[in-house]
Order: structure tokens, then sequence, then C-alpha cells
């Protein structure tokens, strides 16, 4: 990751509203947000970026795909790249189904559009939060 450029953040969800949410949160946090809606639409934008992806932020559960292939796809294709879950899925349940390890930063949708900017309890914030963690390295595992 350059000093000078901001690092990227793939945003893959099939709620265009979602899609939108994350990017603007995360141009607020100096971060650039690229969205695509499924795997098929998410590689190619990745193969566009001359410098890589640094995070993925993705849905566990889209549309005509199996839990997690995005992630499992992106990862073997990136191996570089973090990837941060936010799933209408409760963690508990993401975590005992096996989706998820326990160590995968993750945050529970509903994204609402009016909490883009409100202290990181809220879903939106708090996935910037978790890519800008991951990014710089300061990510620390809970729960």
């Amino acid at each position: 990751m350059s000093g000078l450029s901001q690092p990227v953040i793939l945003v893959v969800d099939d709620d265009i509203d979602v899609q939108a949410t994350m990017a603007h949160t995360f141009s607020g946090a100096r971060l650039s947000g690229v969205t695509a809606s499924s795997t098929a639409t998410a590689m190619p934008v990745c193969q566009q970026q001359e410098r890589g992806i640094d995070a993925l932020v993705t849905d566990l559960s889209l549309p005509g795909e199996a839990a997690g292939q995005l992630a499992r796809v992106l990862s073997a294709a990136y191996p570089s790249t973090k990837i941060v879950y936010a799933s209408g899925i409760p963690r508990h349940i993401a975590l005992s189904s096996g989706l998820v390890r326990s160590d995968a930063p993750y945050v529970e949708k509903p994204v609402d559009p009016r909490h883009a900017g409100q202290p990181p309890h809220k879903p939106a914030s708090a996935v910037r939060t978790a890519a800008r963690q991951l990014v710089t390295g300061d990510w620390v595992a809970c729960g």
C-alpha cells in the first residue's frame, strides 16, 4: 500500500443501498470504496484495480451463491486481501455453522445510511472501522 494512495476497499452486496452507504462511509475515512454485487462482478473489479484490493467487505449470503463463496474465491486469487463480513446472519449462527472463523471481522447488518457518521457501534461505521484496522494492521479479533 503506497503512502500517497488511499487503501481500496471492495464492497460486495446485492443491495445497492448498502453498496452506496459503504462507499460513502469509506470516503469519509480516507479509504477508496469500489462496489460489486456478486462474485462474477467482483473479480473484474479486482482486476481493474492497479494496486489491488486492500480489503473486501462482503455479505455472506449473496443470491445464487454458496454462503461465503466470494471470500473463498477472492482469498485464493488475492491472498493478501483482508476480509470483513457484513451480514444479516447473526454472528453466533455464522460461527456455529462454520461460515466464518472466530477471528474473522464481522459486522451484523442492517446498514442504515442515517448511521454512516455515527459512533462505531452502528453497522456502517463499524465496517469502516474494521476495514481501516485491517488495512493498517491494527485489527484485534474479538468474540
